[in-house]
């Protein structure tokens, strides 16, 4: 496969500028280009997604490449999306895209979402085809209904000399299903939550990890073990092409092998597991995402990427209650679609509730609030709240949704949070005008601390000493 280096990172879409009377305005393509040349752009990804650029004529979108090439002089890396309503007029886009010297081309057709693999295969075969100098470039990109380079199709097309398949560099949390019922070979570790509701086996491939010392991994393990793992299970793939596996002696070869191709693991990889209950699974994997990017120097404080989080679960299991409970609030609006599972398959409930995330740290969140009492009734029943108990508890705000309540939602930024990334603080107790060290206390008001009985009595609070004491 080709060497994909100059490709990564190049995700931001070019559509086009325009002038005052909505037509393509060449002058304000080039101004831009060389705009972002200034500002130090690696590349630019001309075409935009599929369902902005097919809006565009064939010739609008020839006009745009050619001066962005013009602009651009060599000092851009330019990636071509030439999907276009059908296949001729892609192939077209495509061979004009290499007559202009273009460094990579790319096609995600219209109707993507709703094409079978090997329809998917033949399309970018085809378009490929009319370029034939020119690298082909498939992105990992989540949005993309889920498809990652892990799919057979993708995998396919990788064995394709000219197909440059360009990575994710965000380490995406992949879902091992191999391990689901009998394929797991007697792993009890993996085939145990593999196979046990809210529990799951997923992994992130730290490309560039593989010459890892043992002892920094073991670091790993324990730094994994501070967010309440029982352990950290690895593949590491050595330069060499040497494998070293924490669990190997519980698969065989070919099950190791389908295992590291399901990750696309290559040379130079790291392969680490969690398998526990979600929560847990998700919150070790995003921790060693974030501390393998700060180790390659991929998070600068100067480079702030913002993301949203969406589609959160309705609900979460509770092993303390053994019962699924609320995972943001009561209060919070599922998905319209979703709500007739309410009662019934709650772990697939989604919520519509969103957080914002600013280089990997949550900065606020909020949600969209039930405003319809069948609803709210539905919910509580699925948290096991009586009609009584709901009335009593919430009589106040059943009472509003009798005369009518708006759809409503909200947002909470925590600003300190904020202040703390900006000022490129590494803890947000220095930027917290009273913070509190690690047991909780405070070391200029010196709380927690002993208080008078009048105090107590003001607050009706009885103090009980122990036996012990």
């Amino acid at each position: 496969m080709k060497d994909i280096t100059k490709y990564q990172g190049i995700i931001p879409a070019f559509y086009a500028c325009y002038d005052d009377n909505g037509e393509i305005s060449p002058e304000r393509v080039e101004a831009l280009i060389r705009h972002l040349i200034a500002k130090g752009v690696k590349g630019v990804y001309v075409g935009g997604s599929s369902g902005e650029c097919i809006y565009q004529s064939v010739a609008d979108r020839k006009l745009v490449l050619e001066h962005v090439m013009k602009a651009a002089e060599g000092k851009l890396t330019v990636i071509a999306h030439v999907a276009c309503n059908n296949t001729a007029d892609s192939k077209e886009l495509a061979a004009h895209a290499e007559s202009l010297g273009v460094d990579a081309i790319a096609a995600i057709p219209p109707i993507y979402f709703h094409l079978p693999e090997y329809a998917i295969a033949e399309y970018w075969n085809d378009i490929s085809s009319a370029a034939p100098n020119t690298d082909f470039v498939i992105y990992n990109i989540p949005q993309l209904a889920g498809v990652a380079l892990t799919m057979p199709l993708f995998r396919e097309m990788r064995k394709n000399p000219r197909v440059a398949a360009v990575k994710n560099s965000s380490m995406p949390v992949q879902d091992i299903q191999m391990f689901k019922m009998e394929g797991g070979e007697g792993f009890v570790v993996f085939n145990g939550p593999a196979n046990t509701e809210g529990q799951s086996v997923r992994a992130i491939n730290a490309t560039g990890f593989g010459d890892m010392p043992r002892k920094q991994i073991d670091a790993l393990v324990d730094f994994a073990k501070g967010y309440e793992a029982k352990g950290l299970a690895y593949i590491q793939i050595q330069p060499s092409g040497d494998i070293k596996c924490s669990f190997s002696k519980f698969l065989s070869e070919d099950k190791l092998n389908e295992l590291i191709a399901a990750l696309d693991g290559k040379p130079g990889d790291l392969l680490l597991f969690a398998a526990d209950r979600d929560k847990i699974v998700f919150n070790v994997l995003g921790a060693l995402r974030l501390e393998l990017a700060d180790r390659a120097g991929l998070r600068k404080q100067d480079d702030y990427k913002f993301l949203w989080v969406t589609e959160f679960p309705q609900f979460e299991w509770s092993d303390e209650e053994e019962r699924f409970i609320a995972m943001h609030h009561p209060f919070t609006m599922p998905f319209d679609e979703d709500v007739d599972n309410l009662l019934g398959d709650k772990a697939n409930v989604r919520a519509k509730a969103y957080d914002i995330v600013l280089n990997g740290i949550e900065l606020g969140g909020g949600s969209v609030r039930i405003h319809q009492s069948d609803v709210q009734e539905k919910m509580f029943n699925a948290l096991g709240i009586s009609t009584e108990e709901a009335n009593e508890k919430f009589g106040f705000l059943l009472d509003a949704f009798k005369y009518g309540v708006p759809p409503h939602a909200g947002l909470a930024i925590g600003l300190d949070r904020l202040i703390m990334l900006m000022s490129g603080s590494e803890s947000i107790r220095d930027v917290i005008a009273f913070p509190k060290v690690k047991d909780a206390s405070c070391l200029l008001t010196d709380a927690p601390n002993v208080v008078d009985s009048k105090q107590l009595d003001d607050l009706h609070i009885n103090i009980i000493k122990s036996e012990e004491e």
